[in-house]
């Protein structure tokens, strides 16, 4: 997970279960990858880049979250089945939503 704060990526490793049409959930193992310098500064300059620019830090982005979710895994000895990401806010304008 990361929000609209370039401080870091959360990443958790959870299991699901459904139960008597219910999905629960448990949290096993969590941890924080601080963004290096560089993508802390890409993902603030975000709003400023083109259209071009974005479309090139999001597959790069994309490649170095794989990265860490590699290191996550491999450093926890975790098998994983599916992994979720929300992605990054770049055009976050609340004042706008009122």
């Amino acid at each position: 997970m990361s929000g609209t704060s370039p401080d870091g990526v959360d990443l958790a490793y959870c299991v699901f279960t459904y139960e008597k049409e219910n999905w629960i959930y448990k949290i096993l193992n969590t941890t924080t990858f601080l963004y290096l310098t560089e993508w802390e500064q890409k993902l603030l300059r975000g709003m400023q880049l083109s259209g071009a620019k974005l479309i090139s830090i999001d597959h790069n982005y994309g490649r170095y979250l794989g990265e860490l979710v590699k290191t996550f895994a491999e450093d926890n000895v975790l098998h994983l089945d599916l992994v979720l990401w929300h992605g990054h806010i770049i055009f976050y304008l609340p004042k706008q939503d009122k």
